[in-house]
C-alpha cells in the first residue's frame, strides 16, 4: 500500500479537511477525512474511500458520524446516490438527504431537537465546497454513505481485527506485502460497513462483497 501526498484544508476556525491517493495492488483509491471539533465532549467527523476509476471515480463510501458523551438516544441512516454528479455535488446531495432526515425526526416528536443530524449536513456541505473546482472534483458514479451519531467501537475493532487477520493470512500465502496490505483494508472496510448499517438487506450486500472479492484480492 502506498500513499501519495496529503492535502490539508482549514476550513474553519475548528475543521480540516485531509485527503490523499492510496495505491494498492486491488486498484487505487481517494482517501477524504475531515475533522472537526466542536467542543470537549462533541466531535464530528467525515471518512470517504472513493475507487479511481479512469478519469473519476466508481463507487464512494463514506461514514459521517457525530460523537458526544453521555448519549443515551441513538440514530443511524443509510444513504446511497447514484446518478450523473461529481463528487463536490455528491456531498451536496448527501447534506441535502442528511437535512431532511433532521427533519423527519423532529417531525416524529416534536419535543425532539436534532443536534448530530444538522450539524453533519453543515460538515458535509462544506465539504462540498471545499472540493468543488479542485482536481480531485471528478465524476462519481455511485455513493454509500452512513450517517451516524453513535460511537461505533465495536465495528471498528471488528474491522480492524478481521483486517488484520485476513492481511496476515493472505501475506503468508502469497508472500506479497502489498497484495496483503490490499486484502486487509478490503476485508476491514467492509466488515464495518456491514455491522454498523441499519439495513439488513444491505449489510449482507456487504457480507456477500467481502468474500466474494477477497477471495480474488486475497
Amino acid at each position: 500500500m502506498e500513499f501519495g501526498n496529503w492535502t490539508s484544508k482549514q476550513l474553519s476556525s475548528n475543521a480540516w479537511l485531509n485527503y490523499t491517493r492510496v495505491k494498492t495492488d486491488a486498484g487505487e483509491w481517494l482517501l477524504l477525512y475531515y475533522a472537526e471539533y466542536i467542543n470537549e465532549t462533541h466531535r464530528l467527523f467525515v471518512i470517504t474511500l472513493a475507487e479511481i476509476e479512469g478519469g473519476g471515480y466508481g463507487r464512494a463510501y463514506t461514514w459521517a458520524n457525530y460523537w458526544f458523551k453521555n448519549k443515551t438516544v441513538y440514530f443511524g441512516d443509510w444513504i446511497v446516490v447514484e446518478g450523473n454528479f461529481t463528487l463536490s455535488q455528491y456531498y451536496a446531495l448527501l447534506s441535502t438527504a442528511v437535512d431532511k432526515l433532521a427533519k423527519k425526526w423532529q417531525a416524529s416528536d416534536k419535543q425532539y431537537k436534532p443536534q448530530a443530524y444538522p450539524q453533519i449536513s453543515q460538515a458535509l456541505m462544506q465539504m462540498s465546497r471545499a472540493v468543488a473546482g479542485t482536481d480531485i472534483d471528478a465524476a462519481l458514479k455511485k455513493g454509500y454513505a452512513l450517517v451516524t451519531d453513535y460511537t461505533l467501537i465495536p465495528a471498528i475493532v471488528a474491522g480492524v481485527a478481521a483486517g488484520v487477520f485476513a492481511a496476515y493470512g493472505s501475506y503468508r500465502y502469497t508472500g506479497n506485502l502489498g497484495r496483503a496490505a490490499a486484502c486487509g483494508l478490503w476485508v476491514g472496510v467492509n466488515t464495518f460497513f456491514s455491522i454498523v448499517i441499519p439495513n439488513p438487506w444491505f449489510a449482507a450486500y456487504f457480507v456477500i462483497r467481502t468474500g466474494a472479492i477477497g477471495v480474488m484480492i486475497c
